[in-house]
């Protein structure tokens, strides 16, 4: 872009036929940011805004969605992990010696870059997480997956979707979407306790403490904190109306 624009300056080519001059005149015009819609708007110190709301409608399942969907929203609100990870749970992923749930690195929708393809993400489960866990084991756990589709045309699981048409399906959409629960995790935690936002990053498995020169050095897990976390996490949500 720079050569052409230089050339152009040059008068070596005329405007109207500078190839990259349109997109530089109008990259971001009149643009409007399109982020997920979520309730992490109306949440404050003193307030989950309309959570509460939000998770008794999930609850309720007004639209009837099967029992393995029903649970797999649930599972994704509790997990704090993308719609994506949710559906391709397996059940040997799951330490129960350890009350641990590890994620292969290399599983779609963990969204790993090409080098952070050796960092798998944990997820400490809690009283909540293993009750729901049990409820769904009794349908799908004589197979591999978790939320096993019964109906699947392309793959055995749950398809990436089927967590955010639920939703849809509940009467939030254009207010509350699948990824952007992210939104209220990360918001109603800093607001509601003192965790520190790193605890919450990782959780949410994301990987800026192993980028840069940190990312040399540190390999820790923090897996401690993040289990308080997911143990708070999972109490609030109970507390603010998700029944399992």
């Amino acid at each position: 872009s720079w050569i052409f624009n230089y050339a152009e300056e040059e008068t070596y080519i005329p405007p109207n036929q500078n190839p990259v001059f349109k997109k530089f005149q109008w990259e971001g015009y009149n643009y409007v940011k399109k982020g997920n819609t979520t309730l992490a708007k109306t949440i404050n110190s003193k307030s989950w805004g309309d959570v509460p709301k939000f998770l008794q409608s999930v609850s309720e399942n007004a639209c009837n969605g099967s029992m393995v969907t029903d649970l797999a929203v649930k599972s994704h609100l509790l997990l704090c992990i993308r719609s994506g990870v949710v559906v391709r749970l397996q059940w040997d992923w799951f330490d129960a010696v350890e009350n641990l749930w590890t994620i292969p690195a290399q599983t779609p929708g963990l969204k790993r870059k090409k080098g952070d393809i050796e960092n798998d993400h944990l997820i400490p489960s809690t009283p909540e997480i293993n009750e729901l866990m049990d409820r769904i084991r009794g349908i799908t756990g004589w197979q591999k997956y978790v939320f096993y589709s019964f109906s699947g045309k392309q793959d055995p699981h749950l398809g990436e979707e089927t967590i955010n048409d639920h939703l849809k399906n509940l009467g939030w959409n254009g207010k509350q979407s699948a990824h952007g629960w992210r939104d209220v995790v990360t918001t109603g935690t800093l607001e509601h306790s003192d965790i520190h936002y790193e605890i919450i990053d990782r959780q949410l498995g994301r990987l800026a403490h192993k980028q840069g020169t940190r990312g040399h050095y540190d390999e820790s897990t923090l897996l401690e904190p993040r289990r308080k976390f997911m143990e708070w996490w999972s109490s609030e949500l109970v507390n603010q109306g998700l029944k399992i």
